[in-house]
């Protein structure tokens, strides 16, 4: 874990991100574009059966990386642990006791992408998110 979280803010040519390359055997995609809303082209190196997304911008540079649970958007679940003992079982309220308050949080909704359940994104260090995704 400890090398996914020193990957974030770092280009996708530097040896850390080259490393998680070759490690997860992530494949590169175009990811979503949605600057007809305004926002910016995202671009992926995604591993399906490894449950693991790298995302990035024009910048080439690392802003987020997704770790899956099994079935979700199609992806296997991570293999590896997560951080401070928390699992893919984690129920919220463990979250948020190993996390901190949440820094934001919303109801159930619909997206460009569909329908979702509430959720909580937990930023900490002020690079690392964590999302709970509730039922």
């Amino acid at each position: 874990m400890e090398k996914l979280l020193a990957a974030i803010n770092q280009p996708i040519d530097s040896e850390i991100v080259r490393s998680i390359i070759h490690e997860f055997h992530l494949e590169s995609s175009p990811g979503v574009d949605l600057s007809d809303v305004g926002l910016e082209q995202e671009f992926y190196l995604s591993s399906v059966q490894n449950g693991i997304r790298i995302r990035y911008f024009a910048d080439n540079t690392v802003k987020i990386i997704d770790l899956f649970s099994e079935g979700t958007d199609g992806f296997h679940q991570y293999p590896r642990k997560l951080i401070e003992g928390l699992d893919f079982d984690s129920t919220r309220k463990e979250v948020l006791q190993v996390m901190g308050a949440p820094t934001k949080s919303g109801q159930p909704g619909r997206t460009p992408f569909g329908d979702h359940g509430a959720w909580d994104l937990v930023l900490s260090s002020g690079s690392v998110a964590l999302w709970s995704m509730q039922a």
